[in-house]
């Protein structure tokens, strides 16, 4: 179709319908570009996957999981089998939802995860192609340039830097969601309107920075629509309300789990600089890319975002002044001024809290931080330089309008030279010298699928993998993560993006299982949590000696009823929880009624029990076993239960040994209680994992006064309690 340059690009009858003989057209060319763009990838569609690593094993893992659940009607998608006792821990990363609806019947029907996983890559820049074809030909009015604005949004050398990240890659619903939202605005209709809201949702659902962007998006494509056109009918408006109120009715389920893990937790400001894009990352590329030799960039690993010379330079040209017949403007000045302004608002919040040119700070506001003070969740943003891909979209559009003004003077065979130049060019700057390819899920060896077969016909209970903690144990971490989707067994282990305080603590040196021959000391804390399996696989540790005690430690204790070992996979099974609770009716003591002496730090003593469990009284120091805590009581009572509430930060500073005395008048001290707390403190997590309340009940007394001694040691430990609840008997 030759172009008119005086016809508007948003004439409705170019762009608010495409015929069926274009869409025939433009899927298979959009699969072709797919795996031209992603070559050689459909030659190892089953065994490697494109860079590979933890983040495109967890996404695979999402990925399975999502497709075990959409037959069930996603009933207990959000506390998938990982992060056990944690409710909603999918959401401490990428859910997927929008991308496992489409190849979640790869694995019904037989197929690997490898598999399922290069599929999604597939079809991400398929998405992507037809999304921004779709736009391109909107604002040009061209199907040649809106293919050239495809091409260059497919084959963004951004997406090379990205490999291992699916989810980034996921960015052509937010392309498909502005064009119809243009036409909407443009003639409303219920169509525009399903396709804006479906585009939106799976946009959302596919990758979770996108709702951020997409809502920027919004926010100045509305406005300008209102503005610009020629109607602003309450109808206009009103479609503009339906939309977004579908939306956001769509997603309230997601927002509600997000909100749930986030809401809570503060900007990350150290990650979010260090992953914050400088002006410098957009003159910067992979170093695969033959642009890498000459760009005076940064390079930054989230950042690297320079659109390729072919793209910026159509770009730049959709900006330039007519210059008569030679160079005619075919896109109006005002669709050209949307798409600039949409790069320009995308670009200063890809610069993070603190703007920066070549490391230098910009003396600009940042419009990041603003947002991450109005806006709610968007704490979640870790990674500012990822809307960097609004700005390259916005720019691919632009070279789109520049693309057209080149095609719309000419012969027909000039414009083919043309296009065919372009495209060549476009292809060759997106394209590595070599494709990172690495294998995906490892396969479970025949031990292993040997214990987990035996493990999924055993009775429900949770279990731990062992080891557990540290840096070298990254990928067998994520290993049982993928197995417990065999073995259908919740885990305490987990990888993500966030990690939980049980994990932390069972994995560091607050933990018995970091000593060697203290190892089942952690046993009554992981009954009291509901553990009823333990794994223990000595080839993975470190150190072979520690291991082969740790295996010999645990099993050895009478809390281990029974072991079977299936080669170097020893699987051992605790005997249940048995507590003891308060029988008769318990009253709280208010705080009032008795008064706090402390060995040391008396000046906090009052913090824990202001009813504020952000405050809280520590020993400053690592525990020695001379600590202690006294209650006085205005009078005699039968204390029955003291409640300890412990917060993530202080969840290692349990007591090592705690020792209750009780003493009425000038009597000498009964103990009600002298042992370790790790029962109490699994209990406590497993009934409120957010906010572990330790309960210690006590036998009948009469205290004037209860001592706390505090009487194991630790290295480095303190020994803090952030609230203290007193529980007498009726």
């Amino acid at each position: 179709m030759r172009n008119d340059p005086g016809r508007s690009a948003i004439d409705p009858d170019v762009a608010c319908c495409i015929p069926i003989r274009e869409w025939a057209v433009i899927l298979p060319l959009a699969v072709l570009l797919a795996i031209a763009a992603t070559w050689p990838l459909t030659g190892y569609i089953s065994t490697l996957v494109p860079a590979g690593g933890t983040d495109s094993t967890l996404n695979t893992w999402i990925m399975a999981w999502a497709a075990q659940r959409l037959p069930h009607g996603l009933a207990g998608f959000w506390t998938p089998p990982a992060f056990y006792p944690y409710p909603s821990s999918l959401a401490y990363s990428e859910n997927l939802l929008g991308v496992s609806v489409f190849v979640a019947p790869i694995l019904w029907a037989g197929g690997g995860t490898t598999l399922m996983y290069n599929v999604a890559f597939l079809l991400a820049y398929v998405v992507s192609a037809i999304g921004a074809y779709l736009l391109g030909r909107h604002v040009t009015g061209s199907r040649a340039a809106a293919a050239i604005g495809a091409l260059a949004f497919v084959m963004m050398p951004y997406r090379i830097a990205q490999a291992g990240h699916l989810q980034v890659q996921w960015i052509g619903w937010m392309a498909i969601a502005f064009w119809a939202l243009l036409r909407g605005l443009q003639r409303p209709s219920w169509s525009a309107l399903i396709v804006f809201v479906a585009a939106s949702v799976l946009q959302v659902l596919s990758n979770g920075y996108a709702a951020f962007q997409l809502a920027i998006g919004a926010a100045i494509i509305a406005p300008w629509a209102l503005w610009t056109g020629a109607r602003r009918s309450p109808r206009l408006i009103g479609t503009l309300v339906v939309a977004g109120a579908l939306v956001l009715l769509a997603l309230a389920p997601v927002f509600s789990a997000y909100q749930q893990v986030w809401a809570d937790r503060g900007p990350a400001t150290a990650e979010t600089l260090a992953n914050a894009a400088d002006v410098a990352t957009y003159l910067s590329v992979d170093a695969s890319l033959p642009d890498a030799r000459w760009l005076p960039g940064i390079p930054q690993p989230e950042g690297r975002l320079f659109p390729g010379v072919a793209t910026t330079g159509l770009a730049l040209l959709a900006l330039l002044p007519a210059f008569g017949h030679r160079l005619p403007r075919v896109t109006p000045r005002q669709m050209t001024a949307l798409f600039v302004v949409l790069a320009v608002v995308a670009l200063l919040v890809s610069l993070g809290p603190e703007p920066a040119a070549w490391g230098r700070r910009l003396p600009v506001p940042s419009l990041y931080a603003r947002l991450a003070e109005w806006v709610p969740l968007f704490q979640i943003v870790r990674v500012p330089a990822r809307f960097g891909a609004l700005v390259l979209l916005a720019v691919a559009i632009l070279a789109a309008a520049g693309a057209a003004r080149v095609l719309a003077g000419g012969s027909r065979r000039a414009r083919v030279v043309a296009i065919a130049a372009i495209g060549v060019l476009m292809l060759a700057e997106g394209f590595p010298a070599a494709r990172t390819m690495r294998t995906g899920v490892p396969a479970l060896i025949a031990d292993e699928r040997e214990a987990y077969a035996w493990l999924a016909n055993q009775p429900s209970g949770a279990l731990l993998e062992l080891p557990i903690g540290g840096s070298a144990q990254v990928d067998f971490g994520m290993l049982a993560q993928h197995a417990a989707l065999v073995h259908g067994h919740p885990i305490v282990n987990g990888l993500s993006r966030i990690t939980t305080p049980l994990q932390e603590v069972l994995g560091g040196s607050a933990s018995p299982l970091a000593y060697p021959d203290r190892q089942a000391g952690v046993l009554p804390m992981l009954q009291g949590l509901g553990v009823r399996y333990v794994i223990v696989r000595p080839s993975r540790f470190v150190d072979p000696a520690f291991a082969a005690n740790t295996l010999d430690a645990l099993q050895a204790d009478p809390r281990v009823a029974g072991f079977r070992a299936f080669g170097d996979v020893h699987v051992l099974w605790l005997a249940p929880d048995d507590p003891s609770t308060a029988a008769s009716p318990i009253e709280a003591v208010p705080p009032g009624a008795f008064t706090l002496t402390a060995s040391v730090n008396d000046d906090r003593l009052s913090w824990i029990v202001d009813g504020d469990p952000d405050s809280r009284w520590l020993s400053g120091r690592p525990q020695d076993g001379h600590e202690w805590l006294a209650l006085t009581f205005d009078r005699p009572r039968d204390v029955a239960r003291l409640g300890v509430t412990v917060t993530d930060r202080s969840l290692g500073d349990y007591p090592r040994g705690l020792r209750i005395e009780s003493t009425r008048g000038g009597e000498a001290p009964r103990v009600l209680f002298d042992g370790s707390v790790l029962a109490a403190l699994g209990r406590a997590i497993l009934a409120a994992p957010t906010r572990p309340v330790m309960s210690l009940d006590l036998p009948p007394n009469e205290s004037t006064t209860m001592t706390l001694r505090q009487t194991g040691t630790t290295e480095s430990w303190y020994w803090s309690i952030d609230e203290l609840q007193v529980w007498t008997r009726q």
